[in-house]
């Protein structure tokens, strides 16, 4: 952690100087990458795109969400967000998409598992990383930064620090983001009030909670989850789909 923060440092010190660097804030929608953003206009830190990479999989309630944030972000950092996509969405991969290689070659893509986590690298960082190179050519730019949302607490993900990212929460010790962000304005549609965490709605790493939750307030989307669940059983050639539990099932008889 000792190395991380020393090059958080680094970083935004190289902020404060005059440099040739595209600066690129990655927002989600949640609580956390909100929280950021107000951060980055409280210490007036330089931001030249606000990028929201869609998964074709969110809540409703974050498409409206992230509606207000380019409204406030328009208003506050004089920009808008821009957003992209990735070549198909999460639905396509994981029913209509053929692999090219491997032992399941012509086979979807799996739900995603701790060991092979496709969607974050499929679905935000290659979209993500592509607009940056390319703007970076396009303006003339020596290189990028992102600023991503991870909290002082996630250790985990710290230590997986990149060179080319800051954490503003990380750097200013912030932790109640779901405070500011509600102090801002920022109400997340009730999303907070009924989840402990947010992320997609087909998410594999949703707590048992959650996905009874899901099920209680967004029965066509739980459905819609559940026949997933059961067409990559039959069709991926791992012989698993959600999770490897059988939790939908599970949840569908009893709830």
């Amino acid at each position: 952690m000792a190395k991380a923060k020393a090059l958080l440092e680094f970083q935004l010190a190289m902020i404060k100087k005059e440099n040739n660097i595209l600066y690129i804030a990655c927002i989600s929608g949640g609580k956390d990458s909100t929280a950021m953003l107000i951060s980055i206009r409280k210490y007036n830190l330089p931001v030249d795109y606000i990028l929201f990479a869609d998964t074709g999989v969110e809540f409703d309630e974050v498409y409206k969400t992230i509606e207000d944030i380019d409204i406030w972000a328009k208003e506050h950092l004089s920009i808008g967000i821009t957003k992209i996509k990735a070549k198909h969405d999460f639905i396509y991969y994981l029913t209509k998409y053929k692999r090219k290689r491997g032992k399941f070659v012509g086979k979807p893509y799996i739900f995603p598992t701790p060991r092979f986590r496709w969607c974050t690298w499929v679905l935000k960082i290659c979209p993500m990383r592509k607009f940056a190179h390319k703007k970076v050519k396009e303006l003339n730019k020596d290189d990028y930064i992102f600023y991503i949302g991870y909290r002082p607490d996630e250790i985990q993900r710290l230590r997986k620090k990149q060179h080319k990212e800051i954490y503003p929460l990380v750097e200013y010790n912030i932790n109640n983001t779901l405070d500011i962000c509600l102090e801002e304005g920022f109400s997340f549609y009730g999303l907070y009030e009924k989840f402990t965490r947010i992320s997609c709605w087909l998410c594999p790493f949703q707590s048992e909670k959650d996905l009874y939750i899901l099920k209680k307030y967004y029965p066509e989307k739980f459905k819609y989850l559940l026949e997933l669940d059961r067409f990559q059983r039959k069709t991926t050639g791992h012989g698993f789909g959600f999770r490897y539990n059988n939790i939908l099932e599970k949840i569908n008889i009893t709830f």
